[in-house]
């Protein structure tokens, strides 16, 4: 099992295959399970699945665990970090931090802390994970990182309570909720998901500032526009957050501060990508149909193979081949670097509530573990152990890697087959394919100097996935100067 490192004084995380297991400290045992007894009986939704673990060999393989309490938690199929959702899902992670918040309030429970690392999603919707983050008025007093109960403890109960959610929400939610969201309504999402990441709750001292996602500004009257906007929201938030400490009413200030998120527009404008099926006419709806061309039923057949569960797609643009495998039964994780194509599959994901985790990434930049400034333990796990899946198909990308970006095969291998478990279902464009001819811009690498290039063949890819341990067989792509490999990993000898 994975060691996850934690700042809960409450216990440590420890990932398995089939579940996650939570050991909970000797003197907070009665606590958590007054948590759990309250939550079962207000039947709150969507709060991971929790129940008391009595599996002697867990708590054997634990090693220190023997007679302490341990709750096991299901096991979200995949784990997503904010720096790599859409911005509708950080919104739809942020709207739902506050309506759980209001619920729990109702049953005298609260959350400890406010940012989006304690969330996951599911079929579309936000999981709340961080189990022992849910905690009794008594419990929330005695937090020692916050400042305002050692300041307040004169104060009313009332006051006191007010002060600590003010400070909860200052030190978490604006910097990491509401902040990266205020800069993605002024359209700067790049930078937004690299300080994100950049500032990794327990792994970096440093926190997210509006000024820093949002740098220097041109001042245009389109810039203007949105500029004052942004200002309002931000307004509101501050307003919401003064009346807090004033009127000390926390549902009214969930609610407004659910109307200030639920205000702010995004604004995402299809990109070049996100109309890709519609102009190739590949649109087709998802049941196997004669109107599929070569590709799609060269693909629909691959992953129509018992054995294959989960399926990784990598370079999806809007996610038509994901839907597709969903509809099989797979489990899907479908990327692109273009938050416009996520965006769109996103939202079919949410309405349709599809077996597909949607993520914003960028193939040659694959995250990587970082590590606890506490305990250097790991506290975000890499794209390859998480996103490793039975099948990944890598199709229409290939070509942009090498004969755009001037990567070799073995360079693109290098990063697909750790993704791998099972088989690589992916696409070769030959050079006198018409994109290739027709579009130049897209390929520098290639147009600057073809000779380079000269071991750019299907012959030569097969070869190198046969010497990485697999076996090849070619099929039948769209149109003819498209090659589709389905390439199964052999066993080890």
């Amino acid at each position: 099992m994975l060691k996850l490192a934690s700042c809960d004084n409450k216990g440590a995380v420890y990932i398995a295959s089939d579940a996650v297991y939570r050991l909970v400290g000797l003197k907070h045992e009665d606590a958590v399970l007054g948590v759990l007894k309250s939550i079962n009986a207000a039947g709150i939704k969507d709060i991971v699945q929790t129940e008391v673990c009595t599996d002697r060999e867990v708590a054997a393989s634990i090693g220190d665990a023997r007679g302490a309490l341990i709750l096991k938690h299901k096991k979200i199929t995949r784990i997503s970090y904010p720096n790599e959702w859409c911005a509708s899902m950080l919104k739809d992670a942020s709207l739902f931090h506050l309506e759980l918040s209001e619920r729990l309030f109702g049953q005298g429970l609260f959350l400890k802390d406010a940012h989006p690392w304690n969330i996951l999603f599911e079929r579309g919707r936000p999981i709340f994970v961080d189990f022992t983050s849910i905690v009794s008025r008594d419990s929330l007093f005695a937090e020692e990182y916050l400042q305002s109960n050692k300041l307040t403890r004169s104060e009313s109960a009332e006051t006191h309570l007010a002060f600590v959610f003010k400070e909860i929400f200052e030190r978490m939610y604006l910097p990491y909720f509401a902040a990266p969201l205020c800069a993605y309504a002024f359209g700067q999402r790049t930078l937004v998901k690299k300080a994100i990441e950049n500032t990794t709750l327990n792994a970096s001292t440093s926190i997210i500032t509006l000024r820093e996602c949002i740098p220097e500004l041109r001042w245009r009257l389109s810039t203007l526009a949105k500029l004052l906007g942004l200002l309002k929201s931000r307004l509101a938030i501050k307003k919401t957050m003064k009346r807090l400490a004033k009127k000390k009413d926390i549902p009214s200030f969930y609610r407004e501060m659910h109307q200030c998120v639920a205000s702010l527009e995004f604004g995402v404008s299809a990109s070049a990508y996100s109309t890709y099926y519609k102009l190739k006419g590949e649109n087709h709806g998802w049941s196997y149909s004669e109107e599929w061309n070569a590709k799609q039923k060269t693909v629909y057949n691959a992953l129509n193979t018992p054995g294959i569960d989960t399926v990784l797609d990598v370079a999806c643009n809007t996610g038509w081949f994901a839907v597709m495998a969903e509809k099989l039964g797979k489990r899907v994780v479908a990327f692109d670097i273009d938050e416009a194509c996520i965006e769109a599959l996103y939202g079919n994901v949410k309405k349709d509530q599809l077996n597909i985790l949607p993520l914003v990434m960028n193939f040659t930049e694959l995250p990587q573990d970082r590590y606890s400034i506490y305990d250097g333990r790991k506290v975000l796990i890499n794209a390859s152990q998480r996103l490793r899946s039975d099948a990944v198909i890598a199709l229409g990308i290939i070509h942009h890697l090498v004969l755009g970006l001037g990567l070799t095969f073995e360079q693109v291998l290098d990063r697909l087959i750790p993704l791998c478990e099972k088989y690589m279902i992916i696409e070769f464009i030959d050079t006198n394919d018409p994109m290739i001819q027709n579009e130049q811009p897209f390929f520098p690498a290639y147009y600057q100097n073809k000779e380079l290039f000269c071991r750019y063949g299907l012959g030569e890819l097969v070869a190198l996935c046969e010497k990485r341990g697999f076996e090849v067989r070619r099929e039948k792509s769209h149109p003819a100067t498209r090659h589709i490999l389905v390439c199964k990993k052999l066993p080890a000898t």
